[in-house]
């Protein structure tokens, strides 16, 4: 093999790597980010609902409602989390950027609120 075409193989493949590509029927990166976002959100909101006889049906309608607001099936989603827990560097890569998207969420729900460690600090020494 001659330089220019290791060089040549080399740009390719990282050419491809940038792509984020992914096989056919597991969702890209990008939408997979998107999906877990909001599905972490629905889980956060179901581990808040009260315990009741209904508690079940409103937590699959909160995961149904993040799958249709996708345009996924279950079974699109479940079949992309198995290819992303086997190539675990897209999934850290894909939960580096959901951290970092909770935390400013986070950040401007506590501006919003006014609810943050300063103001929690100075309303309890009365300040």
């Amino acid at each position: 093999m001659t330089k220019a075409t290791a060089i040549s193989l080399l740009a390719t493949l990282f050419i491809l790597s940038a792509c984020n590509i992914s096989p056919e029927g597991v969702l890209s990166q990008s939408d997979m980010e998107d999906v877990l976002y909001d599905y972490h959100l629905a889980q956060g909101m179901i581990n808040n609902l009260p315990p009741s006889d209904d508690r079940s049906l409103k937590a699959e309608a909160y995961i149904n409602s993040v799958f249709k607001k996708h345009e996924i099936t279950e079974e699109e989603f479940d079949s992309s989390m198995v290819w992303y827990n086997r190539n675990a560097k897209e999934l850290e890569t894909i939960y580096k950027n959901l951290h970092e998207r909770f935390k400013t969420y986070n950040e401007e729900l506590q501006l919003i609120s006014g609810n943050n460690e300063m103001t929690s600090i100075y309303s309890a020494n009365k300040d």
